[in-house]
């Protein structure tokens, strides 16, 4: 959950597993599945606010979520570009969240 109302959780869709990581190692919550559905995903952010990440068009189109889709190849430009478009770069706590089970390190 939220750690407080100015950082964002995140929903990542399948295509985005290794900047799931990057993005709990920098201590941001972060769901992910790997086996979710575009519906499931799209539920989520709805009910817990969440912003999805996603590279996949179809869960973009949307207009009643906010997503974001990085353009990136690679892990470490996304990350990038997710810090900037959100502005998170003062919000960056590594080591403060579990890498695979997103979850709060004491």
């Amino acid at each position: 959950m939220q750690k407080n109302n100015l950082e964002p959780i995140f929903i990542c869709d399948i295509h985005l597993g290794k900047l799931v990581r990057l993005l709990r190692l920098l201590g941001f919550d972060t769901v992910y599945r790997n086996y979710m559905q575009h519906k499931e995903i799209i539920k989520i952010a709805k009910t817990d606010q969440c912003i999805i990440l996603a590279r996949d068009q179809g869960i973009l189109g949307s207009r009643s979520i906010n997503s974001f889709s990085p353009m990136f190849p690679m892990p470490d430009g996304q990350i990038r570009e997710v810090l900037m478009a959100f502005n998170l770069r003062q919000c960056i706590t590594p080591f403060s969240w579990c890498m695979d089970f997103n979850g709060e390190i004491g």
